[in-house]
């Protein structure tokens, strides 16, 4: 099966509880890796080394073009990364799925969100969850909840998810 198809949704706490976002489950693993590092990293070599390889590589550039490359040694600072400190970097997920959901499900179950730092996103009514998957699985795509990963890829942290009421 092609990882393009593969898509979790899930709801995201601190939002608004009636509502689902949708992502591709291979971003949303990307994402949760590079989450895990900016959550796990001292240094900037355990920084570099908990990325994934392709991320790693765009940033490794982005950085060294702009200020150059801080020591492996050197204490993380996640400030220095282009983007960071205002909400650029890393991407928020659920703005991605503009590119890949279909027309006919965003023009009838999309409620778009906005903020200054990350621009618009759809979400979809949590009401509408069979009806987006029966869709989603008619244009060849197989649909999985988790809400964990939605959530930590979306950027609520580990510590947030389990202060979570269950």
């Amino acid at each position: 099966m092609n990882p393009a198809t593969r898509v979790v949704f899930g709801a995201i706490p601190f939002g608004d509880e009636g509502r689902l976002t949708y992502l591709l489950e291979d971003d949303a693993s990307c994402l949760c890796r590079i989450r895990r590092a900016f959550d796990g990293a001292f240094t900037w070599g355990e920084f570099w080394a908990l990325l994934p390889d392709e991320e790693r590589f765009e940033l490794r550039e982005r950085i060294e073009a702009q200020a150059g490359l801080p020591p492996d040694a050197a204490p993380f600072e996640p400030s220095a990364i282009p983007g960071h400190d205002d909400g650029e970097y890393p991407r928020y997920a659920p703005c991605a799925s503009w590119e890949w959901m279909p027309d006919a499900i965003q023009r009838a179950f999309a409620v778009v969100e906005t903020s200054f730092a990350r621009g618009s996103w759809p979400v979809y009514p949590a009401a509408c969850e069979s009806e987006i998957r029966r869709m989603l699985e008619e244009h060849g795509f197989t649909v999985t909840r988790d809400d964990t990963l939605v959530a930590y890829a979306c950027g609520v942290s580990e510590a947030d998810r389990t202060s979570l009421p269950s």
